[in-house]
């Protein structure tokens, strides 16, 4: 099936942002904008807690899931360059011209597809084809197929990876909007991690990861029709009680370290 991903496609947007050379310290303006001010349209999105924040970094933006930065963000990149970025990650279902929305989750995603991404900014920017059948045998015993791994494709640098990686973990950046120690946090490793919550809460995302398990949880009705809650109180505690239950017992793992932001522009430094 295929649903709109809402916030949990931003990350990706500030992916493609950091490649052209923007960084997680770029200072934005989140106040209300009307972003399609001709011959009397209106494009104004407003953020979810419906308040503007000032002057906040891409960091904050995304960790806060701030709507009208997350804009700002995909009209520096540029709608249709964002969309052949994405197609590095995997994605078939991106066959539109959705303009700005596409990064408030516009377009329309699959699960499969849309975890497989989050997996590939956990290898390290390596792309791999998702696999659901891993071995076919017969009634003797014999194996009919088997899934042999073949080399991946580099969607990302290693270096880029590290740093939306980086940004995703960083819980202290959320806490304004999420608050400290929640469902996107796991008690004893570093992870990765992101809501998203279509309008109406008709669909409910978590997709998160460590260096070795990426998992992504959708909620929602088939119809579709609204819920009484959005992706981080529904799909978070489905994702946050998977993530614990299948890690029991593994070693914590890191995530390497990003690069230094090296950039010598004031905006691009926080300052």
């Amino acid at each position: 099936g295929k649903r709109q991903p809402g916030s949990s496609f931003k990350p990706f947007v500030y992916t493609a942002a950091f490649e052209k050379g923007y960084t997680p310290s770029t200072v934005l303006y989140d106040v209300t904008v009307n972003f399609d001010a001709r011959e009397g349209k209106d494009y104004t999105p407003k953020n979810y807690d419906g308040k503007d924040h000032g002057l906040v970094t891409m960091r904050k933006a995304l960790q806060g899931s701030l709507n009208i930065p997350a804009v700002k963000t995909l009209y520096l990149v540029g709608s249709a360059n964002m969309i052949d970025f994405a197609k590095r990650f995997g994605y078939t279902t991106l066959t539109g011209d959705y303009g700005l929305s596409l990064v408030l989750g516009g377009a329309e995603v699959n699960l499969l597809e849309h975890t497989n991404a989050y997996a590939t900014l956990s290898n390290n920017g390596i792309y791999n084809e998702p696999v659901s059948l891993m071995k076919v045998t017969n009634n003797a015993g014999e194996v009919l197929y088997e899934w042999e791994e073949i080399e991946g494709k580099e969607a990302i640098t290693p270096e880029l990876a590290a740093t939306i990686t980086e940004v995703l973990t960083d819980d202290e950046a959320r806490a304004f909007v999420f608050a400290r120690n929640g469902n996107l946090t796991l008690p004893d490793r570093p992870v990765a991690a992101k809501t998203g919550t279509t309008n109406d809460n008709k669909d409910a995302w978590t997709m998160g990861y460590t260096p070795s398990l990426a998992t992504g949880v959708w909620v929602g009705n088939t119809i579709p029709t609204p819920m009484k809650a959005g992706g981080n109180a529904l799909a978070g505690t489905i994702w946050n009680k998977f993530m614990r239950e299948a890690l029991k017992g593994v070693p914590a793992e890191n995530f390497p370290t990003p690069p230094e932001n090296d950039a010598t522009k004031p905006v691009l430094r926080g300052q």
